[in-house]
């Protein structure tokens, strides 16, 4: 498998910030992993449950050599979850792993580390607590915008012209795309239909502010929109706002 990519969601859980750093895996390789590991490494917590000052950094290389104590197992890193002075590492394996591992911890330090062990073929554990919503997916793929857009002096609650770009199989799908988004305000740009690599691109314009609480819903409507359509949503750009 190649490299696996990381994605992270704030969550919250009675009152308290809950952290999530999730491994992108294709559904089409999780029977191969059936069984779920589970280490819960407790933590020292600020008063938001959150680790204090070196604790992060403590907990991710005990995690680091979970993952190599692991490895006999065949077993996926998956993440894990931060929360309320606990940070749950979460694996899938080929294999049934141990009731617990010994892993180094410093100079001639070992320290024993309980695993929960348990057969879950359909990934429920990952798919109830760990997978991302459409809507967690969306912020993290729009925060690196967000975050340029504040470097430059962006007031994000200014409306202002937002470009969005969709791509298709066929012109025809491009004007579909189109006429179904014009009731929501959105309005085809001057650039006209265009072909690229094999596919078609449009450019759709509405007037809004960039305020992520309103952006990031949108953009889940827009990708399930270019999906029921067969094509794809490519994202967003606009001009800042100060």
């Amino acid at each position: 498998m190649p490299e696996t990519p990381y994605m992270i969601a704030v969550r919250h859980e009675n009152g308290m910030p809950l952290l999530i750093t999730s491994a992108e895996i294709e559904p089409a390789h999780r029977p191969n992993y059936p069984y779920l590991v589970l280490a819960a490494i407790p933590y020292q917590a600020q008063d938001n449950g959150l680790p204090a000052q070196g604790e992060l950094s403590r907990v991710a290389k005990l995690e680091e050599s979970l993952t190599h104590a692991l490895k006999d197992c065949r077993a996926l890193h998956l993440g894990h979850v931060t929360h309320n002075g606990i940070f749950l590492v979460a694996h899938y394996a080929m294999r049934p792993a141990p009731d617990s591992v010994t892993i180094p911890t410093g100079f001639l330090k070992k320290s024993a580390i309980d695993l929960n062990v348990r057969k879950d073929p359909d990934w429920s554990w990952f798919t109830a607590s760990m997978e991302p919503t459409p809507l967690e997916r969306v912020a993290h793929r729009n925060q690196p915008l967000y975050e340029v857009l504040t470097q430059h002096g962006n007031r994000p609650e200014l409306p202002r012209p937002v470009d969005f770009t969709f791509f298709f199989k066929s012109p025809e799908g491009c004007q579909a795309a189109a006429d179904k988004l014009s009731a929501d305000g959105f309005r085809q740009s001057q650039q006209d239909i265009w072909e690229s690599d094999g596919s078609y691109g449009i450019e759709l314009v509405r007037e809004m502010a960039t305020l992520p609480e309103e952006m990031d819903p949108l953009c889940v409507q827009l990708d399930k929109v270019a999906e029921e359509l067969g094509g794809e949503f490519d994202g967003w750009a606009c001009p800042v706002k100060k």
